[in-house]
């Protein structure tokens, strides 16, 4: 009674989780065609502004906040 518990109960977790898989690799694909560059050039955007940050910190162009 139990192994047929467990096996019922095993074969929905799988049929759970090949949806999940399904659904997520669909919503990946999708994103990449759609917003694969635009992604990009504003992940490069926010890295070299963050490193211009941290440069213009280091040269004391800026100064944190709080240290008037």
């Amino acid at each position: 009674m139990t192994v047929e518990k467990n096996s019922k109960f095993r074969s929905v977790l799988q049929a759970l989780f090949a949806m999940n898989t399904y659904i997520y690799s669909t919503a990946i694909s999708y994103f990449v065609a759609e917003y694969s560059w635009s992604f990009f050039f504003s992940a490069i955007g926010i890295v070299f502004d963050i490193l211009s940050a941290k440069k213009a910190s280091r040269l004391n162009l800026i100064k944190p906040l709080g240290h008037e």
